[in-house]
């Protein structure tokens, strides 16, 4: 006969069994971070039975924790922030792993006596899938590894090619371009004569299929922003630094003598209107 109690008098019995017919007992659904007392008695057929033998003593490991935060398959996670999960009970550290694979071979981040319920990260790629886990500690030992969740990383923000920033006498009919963004599926363009880009606005285009973005019609010797941010459809990156540029000076209008003139003084003036900014 075995049974298990969680006092030593054995008056609150969670294991009673009276008919086992070997040396063992699988026991579960006990609870974490308990102390448990047990002892066993050996019958006979007959009916004769030994006194229970002396009473030894185990306690459970820790709970698993339960993860929060970034939640699980979650995307366009930033590249520094904070791990978090739920406190446990009678937990005095915890055991933090960051990696890029599901068996935790390539580990990138981890602190194995985290004393808080947060872990600090930093320094991660961009558009890559991260794996973490936790486990609970105390002076007893180490319960279980939570259940393991991932997320994806931001996209980077493109990085800008032509207009070069700062750039003059740039035409007024022209392309904006930039580099790539692995993981993207399009890219969101934005053209103003304001940095602020609430004014001004020239282009706001949110679905550019390509690395590329015509413009035209614009005015000559003024001052133009833009800026590309990559997307896919988990995820919006960030602005990229915004460029600027100065369009070219328009070319003189002729005015006298008027074009096909006739009959005009050997001598006299040839005017033109004034372009701004000449």
């Amino acid at each position: 006969q075995l049974q298990i109690a969680t006092d030593a008098g054995f008056t609150s019995i969670v294991v009673n069994q009276a008919s086992l017919t070997t040396n063992s007992y699988a026991f579960s659904g006990l609870n974490y971070n308990t102390t448990y007392y047990w002892r066993v008695k050996a019958k006979a057929n007959a009916g004769d039975e030994s006194a229970f033998s002396s009473t030894f003593i185990f306690k459970t490991t820790v709970n698993a924790p339960i993860l929060n935060t970034p939640t699980n398959n979650s995307f366009c996670v930033d590249l520094s922030g904070n791990l978090t999960w739920t406190a446990v009970a009678g937990a005095t550290a915890y055991e933090v792993q960051l990696a890029t694979d599901m068996a935790f071979q390539n580990v990138v981040g981890q602190n194995l006596n985290n004393s808080t319920t947060s872990f600090a990260y930093t320094g991660l790629n961009n558009n890559t899938v991260y794996y973490w886990r936790v486990k609970a500690k105390n002076a007893d030992g180490a319960g279980d590894y939570s259940a393991v969740w991932s997320f994806t990383s931001v996209l980077p923000s493109p990085t800008l090619q032509s207009p070069a920033n700062n750039s003059i006498s740039v035409a007024t009919n022209g392309f904006m371009s930039w580099v790539s963004v692995t993981g993207a599926t399009a890219y969101e363009v934005m053209l103003a004569t304001t940095m602020e880009f609430t004014d001004g606005v020239i282009i706001n285009d949110a679905n550019v299929a390509t690395a590329t973005k015509a413009y035209a019609g614009l005015n000559n010797n003024t001052v133009y922003y833009w800026k590309v941010r990559a997307k896919n459809t988990n995820c919006t990156g960030p602005w990229s630094n915004t460029f600027n540029f100065e369009t070219v000076l328009a070319a003189p209008v002729l005015a006298t003598p008027a074009n096909n003139a006739l009959n005009i003084p050997v001598a006299g003036n040839v005017t033109w209107n004034a372009v701004n900014g000449a």
